[in-house]
């Protein structure tokens, strides 16, 4: 029995659909390295076949897999000599040397690829344009319908600005918003400023003083924020000092404040310097899809350099960004629905100061969804995450920080590939630990073929089955009714080269099916009215073993009649 496993595209909102906004001269560009980035099949496979077909493989299956066009096969014999780990010593090729540089962002020197032939971390961008923007970035405005240079041209062109006009900023400006909060950029208007070209600074919007937990602007739908130096209240703007502005509960200097938040859909943010914000660089605000972030330069942003919140839905991508951090570089919800895409992004941790009251974080924090931990505290993080091609550095001198936590079982899939994680150690780079709990027994993490700390390791232990409920449904914050008999239909995949030894079903703690393939959809079933009525839920629970011995799990809970 096969079944083909899709895991999240990256194509929709990845390297093909980036492309396609790059100018001509970068994709060309781009084409020449053709060679380099394609080798990672299936990630590009689509722009690939149309740009550089020559030498690239057609490749059919899950688009992020090592191995493009493999299908899972639940019926293979199972590896009872399999390693949890299947590593590549990669240590006689050349790291890539990341070098701060100016405001424009990185400089790629060295070659990303490993013994296989694959590419690795945010070196492997298929553009030109510098990952956190600025000098080289090809989308740079040069004029718009308002010219403003202070802050009541400002506020007076944006509120006069129709739909697909733009407000541009005067090269050189210094406009200060201080004690303004909420300015709206409207629905399809582009704010815009110069920064990177001819190695322009770009203007320079601050604020001294902000109403605690404010947003500077405000994006609604289409509109476009790009170009601007955006700065915050924190210590009165003092640059780049996160030890002048400690984190301490009850300070005064704890403002909350927040730069930018998109509350719409299309919302482009782009070539943008964000710093000096306590509490959040973008905030990804409710309503929000198809949002791109992509190539800024986010530091001194205390925590959460971007949040992703409830009532948002993919697509959202988060690309060729550089994210100074030291609380978190992506925080979200994990709210059932939400997720995003994060690709080419350089996230740098910083040291934190002695005197903040906490110590310890980690780059991706995805918390549970609150509403279903609630009502049956059952984890839930998310619904689909696509992390790849991203490179962590650790500057912080410590081992105890995570380059990603979940905190509970993505409800679809989590999707890690193809990244530099700064730890050596699959269970910190990719953790799933509860906080005081100890560990969960995860499921739908799909991590695979990612660096830790310059060693390839193919299949990790967090490379965990996808348990997907098609009936009965998946776990939401209200239970589906269900009576008389259930046909059970779970979608259940493992990653590449592995393959499944054990399937168990089980309902209310009792074992209904336990075998070694994934039963066809409706092969096996429960009486849901010969449940117990006075628990308040019953719950099915999917416990998946690989050809390695390690079990994922998932559950779905529902009421009975």
């Amino acid at each position: 029995m096969r079944w083909l496993v899709l895991a999240a595209a990256t194509g929709a909102i990845g390297c093909a659909g980036q492309l396609a906004e790059e100018q001509d001269g970068e994709r060309n560009a781009a084409k020449r390295d053709c060679a380099r980035f394609c080798s990672v099949k299936g990630a590009y496979d689509r722009w690939c076949k149309t740009n550089c077909a020559a030498g690239v493989s057609d490749a059919s299956g899950d688009a992020g897999l090592a191995d493009a066009g493999q299908t899972v096969d639940a019926s293979e014999p199972a590896d009872s000599d399999a390693s949890p780990l299947r590593i590549l010593d990669t240590s006689t090729t050349a790291d890539t040397a990341v070098a701060a540089g100016d405001a424009g962002g990185i400089r790629d020197t060295g070659s990303d690829a490993g013994q296989s032939g694959a590419c690795y971390g945010a070196a492997c961008k298929p553009t030109g344009a510098p990952i956190g923007g600025g000098l080289g970035y090809p989308d740079i405005k040069s004029g718009g319908d308002y010219l403003v240079a202070t802050p009541n041209e400002l506020l007076s062109a944006l509120a006069a600005a129709r739909s697909g006009e733009t407000v541009y900023v005067k090269s050189g400006a210094e406009i200060d918003l201080s004690d303004r909060h909420d300015i709206t950029v409207g629905e399809g208007v582009t704010l815009a400023g110069d920064r990177g070209r001819n190695g322009a600074a770009g203007p320079r919007l601050f604020s001294r003083a902000m109403a605690n937990s404010s947003v500077l602007l405000i994006a609604k739908a289409r509109a476009r924020i790009s170009g601007l130096r955006i700065v915050g209240p924190d210590v009165a703007n003092t640059d780049v000092r996160y030890s002048l502005s400690p984190f301490v509960k009850g300070s005064e200097e704890q403002s909350n404040a927040k730069a930018i938040g998109v509350r719409g859909a299309d919302v482009l943010i782009d070539n943008n310097l964000i710093s000096n914000f306590h509490r959040v660089g973008v905030d990804v605000g409710k309503g929000t899809t198809r949002l791109r972030i992509h190539h800024n330069e986010l530091r001194d942003i205390h925590a959460y350099p971007v949040l992703v919140v409830s009532d948002t839905t993919p697509p959202i991508d988060i690309a060729f960004n550089r994210i100074h951090w030291i609380w978190h570089a992506i925080a979200g919800t994990g709210h059932q629905g939400t997720g995003y895409e994060a690709r080419y992004n350089l996230f740098v941790a910083q040291p934190q100061p002695a005197n903040w009251y906490s110590r310890g974080a980690h780059a991706f924090d995805v918390h549970p969804d609150p509403c279903i931990r609630a009502a049956r505290d059952h984890y839930i993080a998310a619904s689909t995450l696509t992390v790849h091609h991203n490179t962590f550095v650790n500057e912080t001198g410590e081992t105890t920080y995570e380059d990603a936590k979940f905190r509970g079982v993505p409800d679809v899939v989590a999707h890690l590939h193809h990244n530099r994680f700064a730890n050596s150690d699959p269970a910190m780079a990719v953790s799933t630990r509860l906080d005081g709990s100890g560990q969960f027994e995860p499921g739908n993490l799909r991590v695979h073929d990612n660096l830790y700390a310059g060693k390839l390791i193919q299949t990790p232990p967090q490379a965990l089955a996808q348990i997907n409920f098609v009936n009965p449904p998946g776990p939401t914050c209200d239970l589906a009714l269900l009576s008389g008999e259930v046909p059970i239909d779970v979608k259940i995949s493992v990653q590449a080269p592995l393959s499944v030894r054990q399937v168990s079903f089980i309902v209310d703690g009792q074992t209904i099916f336990n075998g070694s393939q994934v039963p066809l959809p409706g092969a096996v079933t429960f009486n849901a009215s010969a449940l117990d009525h006075s628990r308040s839920y019953s719950e099915l629970r999917v416990r998946v073993v690989d050809s390695r011995g390690l079990v994922s799990s998932h559950r779905t809970v529902f009421a009975t009649q």
